[in-house]
């Protein structure tokens, strides 16, 4: 109980469990602006520009963004497309929690046929690898996940956002739809996992990661965050790694809407984009 968070009292329903204090949620109504002209002043120029386009496109009675998915180094057999409803464009523009269209757009930021840096490096996939995949097809999944290791078993590192739906008091995990990453060192044979959420873990060594305020619902940006710092040498000296306090979180939070914006602007909705799909 200690790990997760709560005492037994508050396990017990005696006493109130605390969480962080939040402005009033606003509501996605297509549309509307993602934020208003007060608030749109201090974000970054990218989420300046999607609201644009945004605006004119929901005129249109369009409600989804399109982008093309490449096999190389997924989990997929062939080429497959992305769906982002501009729901969960709007969930980002307000901090709230990240569906998995959006991780599995940052995903595509390090991928594709023009990502040359990033070639010692495969990714699983986020929408066919998560918890209610995993408990309703396990046999069909696991073999999937064996035959996309061999495939990539030349690759450095192997990375899966994975989203993980689990309540269970008696392992002290007290988790709903939480992102965490899994780092997978083909070469030493290391599993990492980083995780934005404080527990005990018998099964992995604890990481120094910046972690999430109690109460929140942050877990994908954090991922992203450290999907983003993951360098090669993490399977070298991880036992010896302090990836925390690197930046303030508003900072990091905000870096992470702009650069997700970015990518969407300049590499999906752009027709000269890597990603883009035509209308």
């Amino acid at each position: 109980m200690q790990a997760a968070g709560i005492t037994r009292a508050q396990l017990m329903q005696q006493e109130a469990i605390p969480v962080a204090e939040a402005k009033p949620k606003r509501d996605y109504v297509s549309g509307e602006p993602f934020l208003p002209a007060d608030e749109l002043k201090t974000v970054g120029t990218q989420m300046h520009r999607f609201q644009e386009w945004y605006m004119k496109a929901s005129a249109t009675e369009r409600d989804t963004i399109g982008a093309k998915i490449y096999s190389l180094d997924y989990f997929h057999k062939h080429d497959d497309y992305l769906w982002i409803p501009f729901k969960d464009v709007f969930d980002l523009y307000q901090l709230d929690a990240l569906n998995v269209s959006m991780v599995t757009a940052w995903v595509m930021r390090f991928k594709g046929p023009k990502k040359n840096n990033y070639k010692h490096v495969a990714f699983m996939e986020p929408r066919q690898i998560n918890t209610p995949m995993v408990q309703a097809q396990a046999h069909s999944i696991n073999n999937s996940i064996l035959t996309f290791l061999a495939q990539n078993n030349h690759k450095d590192s192997i990375y899966l956002p994975y989203n993980k739906s689990l309540i269970n008091i008696v392992s002290r995990y007290i988790y709903s739809f939480h992102w965490v990453l899994f780092a997978f060192g083909v070469s030493h044979s290391t599993v990492l996992v980083f995780d934005s959420m404080d527990h005990e873990d018998i099964f992995f060594i604890e990481i120094n990661v910046d972690k999430q305020q109690t109460g929140t619902n942050l877990c994908g940006y954090y991922v992203f965050d450290y999907l983003h710092l993951a360098p090669r040498q993490f399977f070298y000296d991880f036992r010896y790694m302090d990836l925390s306090g690197k930046k303030p979180c508003d900072d990091m939070l905000r870096a992470v809407q702009e650069q997700l914006m970015g990518f969407i602007n300049e590499q999906i909705l752009d027709p000269a984009g890597e990603f883009y799909v035509g209308d």
